[in-house]
């Protein structure tokens, strides 16, 4: 145990002696901690700006006859969408949403 702590001791003196090395240790240690505030302010809240962001939808859906019940799936997600705020939804067709 004291052979240990004499090495670390004389690690600490070399270390304090080179600057380079003394920065490249700072640099080290600072990353993790600039990524993780980054990285955690970045995901407090996703939705908080996403009315700005348009969408467009293109519904293609022409339905389908299930015993004997005309059903429309696309239709329905449509009407739902057009219902949420989150997202500035641009109903389209195919030619625009291409831009053709």
């Amino acid at each position: 145990m004291r052979n240990a702590l004499k090495i670390f001791r004389n690690d600490l003196k070399t270390v304090k002696n080179s600057p380079v090395v003394l920065f490249v240790i700072a640099v080290i240690i600072c990353i993790p901690a600039l990524y993780a505030v980054f990285n955690i302010q970045a995901t407090l809240d996703p939705y908080s700006r996403t009315s700005d962001l348009s969408v467009a939808v293109v519904n293609e859906d022409r339905g389908a006859v299930l015993n004997g019940e005309h059903i429309n799936i696309g239709t329905e997600l449509v009407d739902e969408l057009r219902k949420n705020r989150n997202f500035d939804w641009q109903f389209v067709d195919r030619g625009k949403a291409m831009g053709t």
